[in-house]
């Protein structure tokens, strides 16, 4: 995650307790980012951990990713790589709910992002850049009232607003979210968690952005549901109280706003949205599992922990007699002794007390 604060409006760059702060950023919105950056993974959270459900290279339509696949990493010690103040450019400026001049296209933006990809010299998969504007401006018409955005992401490559020159790199589009509590027509957030200077709404927007970049870089090609809207547009805005809804995130560098993403493990595998997960991601075996009584039966639960390095441990409730399960590996053998269905349930827990679970029918027949 690189950080790209565009144009010469951002002042002079000092630093101040290890983050990178400018005299033009009246609400401190550059050092709150770098903070949420810095502290993702950290504190033990498990908003990180949704994304871990997800990942690349299987078929389109599915729905759970085997635990062999290309699964998106669980950050371990923050993911902001790099800050770059880029003052060669100076966006126009006009009041944030009507601008009186244009602001910068989203061409320009995209040709921004190519170029930090340049400045940084990272155009690998895992990279993506964060084009930050300054107070008072009008990126790609954000503040026009009645097509105002609060943030988007796209990739280089998209030749939706023309062709840039540079690497193909997924990059977002974060306007001075501050700047939204004065608007008129909408407040990107604004008040539903109280913070000081209107950054409220700053993490929201930016973690909603980063979560789909992670799921769907270079769009289109990624994670979405049948009508094409991400992990994040599925919950976005919802009502405080409903599963999902914004909440305070805690990380060793601060608390910070964020909302809930969509997970296809949610609700028994129907999906929904979530403020936290488990890192243990368990493939169900199967809303029914058959077999014979007298016969052996042998089968193992996939499980993939997003938790570098951790360990997982195996138990289960309702298997049929003769029946068991290896606490070390989740393999499910033995040969039932007596006729019936049951409901089995696996609990599986890691060596950082994370827990999960599954339930599945088990009918023998005679």
């Amino acid at each position: 995650m690189y950080l790209v604060f565009w144009g010469s409006q951002w002042g002079t760059q000092t630093t101040s307790g290890g983050y990178q702060v400018f005299s033009g950023d009246p609400d401190g919105m550059a050092r709150y980012l770098e903070a949420f950056y810095s502290g993702l993974g950290s504190g033990g959270e498990t908003w990180s951990a949704t994304a871990g459900q997800y990942c690349q290279g299987i078929v389109v339509g599915s729905t759970s990713c085997p635990s062999s696949s290309a699964h998106v990493a669980y950050p371990t010690s923050g993911v902001l790589a790099g800050v770059w103040e880029d003052t060669s450019y100076t966006p126009p400026t006009g009041p944030p709910a009507s601008p009186s001049t244009p602001g910068a296209t989203g061409l320009q933006i995209q040709q921004e992002a190519a170029n930090a990809a340049i400045h940084f010299g990272d155009s690998s998969i895992d990279a993506q850049y964060v084009v930050v504007s300054p107070t008072g401006t009008d990126p790609d018409g954000w503040a026009v009232p009645k097509t105002g955005y609060c943030a988007y992401h796209s990739y280089t490559g998209d030749t939706y607003f023309g062709t840039v020159l540079g690497p193909n790199v997924p990059y977002t589009n974060l306007p001075y979210i501050p700047d939204a509590a004065l608007s008129t027509n909408f407040g990107c957030t604004e008040g539903l968690i109280a913070y000081p200077n209107h950054l409220d709404g700053t993490t929201e927007a930016a973690g909603h952005e980063y979560y789909e970049t992670l799921t769907d870089p270079f769009q289109r090609s990624g994670w979405a549901d049948a009508k094409g809207y991400e992990i994040g547009d599925k919950c976005d805005y919802l009502n405080p109280g409903l599963p999902g809804a914004e909440t305070s995130l805690t990380l060793s560098t601060g608390s910070f706003p964020v909302q809930g993403m969509w997970s296809n493990q949610d609700n028994h595998g129907k999906g929904g949205c979530v403020d936290t997960s488990s890192p243990i991601i368990i493939t169900n075996p199967g809303k029914k599992v058959s077999a014979v009584m007298g016969t052996a039966v042998d089968f193992t639960i996939s499980v993939y922990d997003v938790l570098p390095g951790a360990t997982v441990a195996f138990s289960a409730n309702g298997l049929p007699t003769g029946v068991s399960i290896n606490s070390a590996t989740g393999e499910v053998s033995g040969t039932p002794l007596t006729k019936g269905s049951s409901l089995v349930t696996v609990v599986v827990t890691d060596s950082s007390s994370n827990a999960a679970s599954v339930s599945f029918k088990m009918h023998v027949a005679k």
